[in-house]
């Protein structure tokens, strides 16, 4: 009697299925994650495009040696005078500040009462910034989820 050699060359459809699975479940969660940090870097762009347009208004005041106005939420006036600059932010917020002023020398004229403002994003109130502000008109974007401290 001849016997025949079984060989087992290959995986199971069951082991395919398993590892197939497994695979899309850390492609999701990868995707999941890089979508986020997505997200994340838009927000903190468009931050940054707040400060650009800060510091820019900052040099103007001292430039032209005048008092010059940022508005964080213009009414009807969008662009940019010698004395005012304008920035409308669709997904932020910026609370209890409607414009800075920088006097001649680059110096805050009108401090906010609490020495920072607070960013809070429009689809999740969550997500909070502060943007701190010297009387010297420096400032520096502090992440935090906690607000303005008195």
């Amino acid at each position: 009697m001849i016997r025949m050699k079984k060989f087992n060359c290959g995986f199971t459809l069951i082991e395919v299925m398993i590892t197939v699975s497994i695979l899309a479940i850390v492609s999701t969660l990868a995707l999941t994650s890089k979508i986020n940090i997505f997200h994340k870097k838009n927000e903190v762009s468009e931050i940054q495009q707040v400060l650009a347009v800060m510091s820019e208004a900052r040099d103007q005041a001292i430039k032209i040696r005048r008092d010059v106005t940022f508005h964080f939420h213009p009414e009807n006036q969008k662009t940019h005078s010698p004395t005012h600059f304008y920035f409308d932010s669709h997904d932020f917020r910026f609370k209890n500040i409607s414009a800075i002023k920088f006097d001649m020398l680059g110096r805050v004229k009108y401090e906010p009462s609490l020495k920072c403002i607070e960013v809070t994003h429009v689809d999740d109130s969550n997500y909070k910034m502060k943007l701190e502000i010297t009387p010297l008109g420096e400032f520096a974007l502090v992440e935090s989820n906690q607000g303005c401290f008195a």
